[in-house]
């Protein structure tokens, strides 16, 4: 999976207005195959939307559409109160709009910024990514270095979100910034720095999403 045939084919299976999204781990593959991967993505569907974790082990969800996607707060906020959802997403402390929001990365207008020149389409007839995946499988420092890669091309939720309240927005993006500068500096072993980011991070809001634990 992951080449365009396969992305053509679940495209092909969509309605009019189908969602498809597409799990993506950036721990244990370099910048250059993560980008391949969302290069041969955004070959199929025009409009992507990318959110993802910034807690390692590292995971992205691209999401793509025939159509521009939006989410209209209100509906977000009526989404997110739906029983089963709330449940599910207060595990991880994503369960009100800020926290959940928090998760967004950027969507296909920064996708030309973000794709590196040695980002490539993959396909079935040239399975690239099978045979250059296992060289960075032991390799722990290419979280790091993908996690660094993003936070270049961060954007604002604003873009995604209609009607959304900009003061909850801008939290989410202040957060959200120093969340990644915590885990690059833990994950460096810059203990002392780590923890007053943190300190900076438990300010903004104490039960926003998933605090981190410094002393993991």
């Amino acid at each position: 999976i992951l080449s365009k045939e396969y992305f053509k084919l679940a495209k092909s299976r969509l309605r009019e207005n189908g969602l498809m999204m597409q799990w993506l781990h950036y721990y244990r593959l370099s910048p250059r195959e993560v980008e391949s991967i969302v290069k041969t993505f955004n070959s199929v569907f025009p409009y992507v939307t990318v959110f993802g974790s910034v807690a390692p082990p590292g995971d992205l969800y691209i999401i793509g559409s025939a159509q521009d996607i939006t989410l209209d707060n209100s509906q977000l906020i009526s989404e997110l109160a739906e029983p089963t959802i709330k449940k599910d997403l207060a595990r991880i402390r994503s369960d009100r709009p800020e926290s959940f929001l928090a998760h967004f990365f950027f969507d296909e207008t920064k996708l030309n910024d973000y794709l590196g020149s040695a980002a490539v389409v993959l396909s079935d007839a040239k399975p690239i990514l099978e045979f250059r995946a296992p060289h960075t499988l032991y390799q722990s420092a290419v979280h790091n270095q993908n996690l660094y890669n993003l936070d270049s091309f961060l954007e604002s939720p604003s873009e995604l979100v209609t009607n959304g309240e900009i003061s909850l927005i801008n939290q989410t993006i202040d957060w959200r910034t120093k969340l990644i500068k915590f885990y690059i500096l833990f994950i460096e072993g810059r203990q002392e720095e780590a923890d007053l980011k943190l300190e900076e991070i438990t300010k903004i809001d104490p039960l926003i999403y998933e605090c981190p634990d410094s002393s993991l």
